[in-house]
């Protein structure tokens, strides 16, 4: 299981409606170090595979699809992606 927290600077950055320069996107990006990261609608989609998104994470992205500034910093439990190594 990994923790994915979604910052301020995630959202600032983060580009509405597209799949690997959203918010969550980002924040997957930074915490596993894989630039070509996205989301899809129901997956998250790395290198290694693509994992199962929590309902939790879907609603927060189409909040952010709809307006960025309505949504705030969060951390969401995945329990399919893989842990991450330091």
């Amino acid at each position: 299981m990994a923790k994915i927290r979604i910052t301020e600077s995630d959202i600032k950055k983060g580009v509405q409606g597209w799949p690997n320069e959203c918010a969550v996107a980002r924040a997957i990006q930074r915490i596993y170090n894989e630039p070509t990261a996205s989301v899809g609608l129901e997956a998250i989609h790395l290198d290694s595979g693509s994992y199962m998104m929590p309902v939790e994470m879907r609603q927060w992205i189409n909040e952010f699809d709809g307006d960025k500034k309505a949504v705030k910093p969060t951390t969401f439990n995945v329990p399919s992606l893989p842990s991450v190594r330091i």
